[in-house]
Parts: structure tokens; C-alpha cells; sequence
């Protein structure tokens, strides 16, 4: 994945993440690992954050994955500060640029409840709204999740939280 048709595909998903930080649009990238927002934060890396080695893996081997670790992950910062300068992208932790390119994985309860709009219910007295609070504060944070994503079709709330009803 080093060929110059691989690279341009990874500088576009710089330029894409930069994009929604930019437009305040949240993209569902969380699934990349810590490693890709701590370079585009200058972050200091772990042990965890490298390529994972198992027994039988040849030094070599090795080496040459993190190489292409490594371009790809240039490819993408290049990218990304063409869209974002690198001044402002130095403000964020690595945690906190990946929470407002992608939102918050978390869905506060409280935050929904301020903004849901009822019709056809007696307001927040209503039995059935009660029995529906209770249970989705009892929800998993995956489950709120997923319950965000059918009422709202989003994975994730904005980094601000929750503004408008929806």
C-alpha cells in the first residue's frame, strides 16, 4: 500500500477527516486505533499503540509493517493539515480530536431528556415515558447507541452535546 494511488487514497481521508471537523459533521472513524489520532496530534506513543508482534513474527517483518504503518499515517496527516492547520490540530489530546471528528461514544440520558419532544403523551407524567426513561437509562452504552443511531441516525452525540430536538 505504498504504491502513489494508495498514498492519494489516504491523504483523502485526511482531507475527509478534516472536512468534518471543520463542518462540525461527525464520521464514524472511532474504530481506527489510537495510534492514527496521536500522530495527527504529535502525541507521544505507547507500547500499545505499536504494531502488534507475535512469537513467530520475523524482526523484518516487523519493521517493514510499521514502514508502512508509517506512510500511511503521513499520508493521512498530510491530508488532514491541508483541510486543518497543524497549529490548531496541536490544541487537542489525541482523545479530544478523535471526539470531535467522530462525537462522543457516550449518550447521556439526561441530555436526551432535554430535548425529546412528546406527542400525543401527557409530558414526562405519563407512565409509559416513565417505564421508557428507566429503560434506557438500564440500556448499555452501546445500546443508547444504537438507540441514537434509529432516532437520530447517528452513532454518536457532538462533542457539545445534544443542541436541538430531533
Amino acid at each position: 500500500l505504498r504504491d502513489s494511488e494508495s498514498i492519494a487514497r489516504f491523504e483523502l481521508v485526511g482531507k475527509i477527516m478534516g472536512m468534518a471537523m471543520r463542518a462540525r459533521i461527525q464520521i464514524p472513524l472511532d474504530n481506527l486505533t489510537p495510534l492514527v489520532w496521536k500522530f495527527l496530534t504529535h502525541d507521544t506513543f505507547s507500547a500499545d499503540d505499536d504494531v502488534e508482534q507475535s512469537e513467530d513474527d520475523e524482526d523484518g517483518e516487523i519493521r517493514l509493517r510499521q514502514r508502512e504503518t508509517l506512510t500511511q499515517l503521513k499520508a493521512i496527516h498530510s491530508g488532514f493539515n491541508k483541510i486543518v492547520p497543524a497549529e490548531i490540530v496541536r490544541i487537542f489530546s489525541w482523545k479530544e480530536l478523535r471526539d470531535e471528528i467522530c462525537g462522543v461514544a457516550d449518550v447521556p440520558v439526561d441530555q436526551l431528556r432535554r430535548v425529546a419532544v412528546y406527542e400525543g403523551f401527557d409530558g414526562e407524567k405519563d407512565p409509559s415515558l416513565k417505564f421508557f426513561w428507566k429503560a434506557l437509562e438500564n440500556f448499555s452504552s452501546e445500546q443508547r447507541c444504537m438507540f441514537l443511531q434509529f432516532v437520530w441516525a447517528k452513532l454518536r452525540v457532538p462533542r457539545g452535546g445534544i443542541k436541538k430536538p430531533f
